[in-house]
C-alpha cells in the first residue's frame, strides 16, 4: 500500500479552479473543506495566490489525500522550492497538512486577501467605522 499525505489546497488547486484537474488526473481524493488555524495570511502576487505564515487570520480551502508521487508532481507544478515552499501547516482542528507557502519576503507589498478565501477574493469587505476621536474631529468642522 502506497503511503499517503494530506494536502491543503487554497488557490488554483481548489475545485472548479484552473489547476484542479491536475490533482484529479493524478489521483487526489477530496477529504473535504478545511481551514488553517489562525496565524496565516492569504496573499496574491499578481496571478499567484500564496499562504504566508505569521499572519493574523485563517485561510479557507480543501483537504486532499495524495500519494508521495503526486506530491512530487505538485512540487514541480508549484516550482518548489524556488517559487513556493512545501511546508506543513496547522489546520483549525489541530491537525497538520502539507501546503505550498510563500516566504514572508515574497509577500511584501502584495495584495492581501482579507477574508482568507480565494474563491471570494473579490467580495466586498466591510469598511471599519471611524472611532470616537475621528467622529469628534469631524463634528468640530460642522460648526
Amino acid at each position: 500500500m502506497a503511503r499517503t499525505y494530506r494536502l491543503f489546497a487554497y488557490g488554483t488547486f481548489l475545485a472548479e479552479e484552473e489547476d484542479h484537474a491536475f490533482l484529479l488526473e493524478h489521483g487526489a481524493k477530496l477529504i473535504g473543506p478545511a481551514q488553517t488555524a489562525v496565524g496565516y495570511q492569504l496573499v496574491e502576487a499578481g496571478p499567484l495566490p500564496g499562504i504566508v505564515k505569521r499572519g493574523t487570520g485563517a485561510v479557507v480551502g480543501e483537504l486532499y489525500e495524495v500519494t508521495s508521487q503526486l506530491l512530487g508532481h505538485c512540487d514541480l507544478k508549484r516550482d518548489h522550492p524556488r517559487l513556493y515552499v512545501r511546508d506543513e501547516i496547522e489546520l483549525d482542528d489541530g491537525t497538520k497538512a502539507w501546503s505550498y507557502t510563500f516566504r514572508n519576503r515574497q509577500a511584501l507589498g502584495v495584495h492581501r486577501i482579507a477574508n482568507g478565501d480565494y474563491r471570494n477574493r473579490f467580495a466586498p469587505t466591510d469598511k471599519p467605522q471611524p472611532g470616537a476621536w475621528v467622529k469628534w474631529a469631524k463634528s468640530r468642522h460642522k460648526r
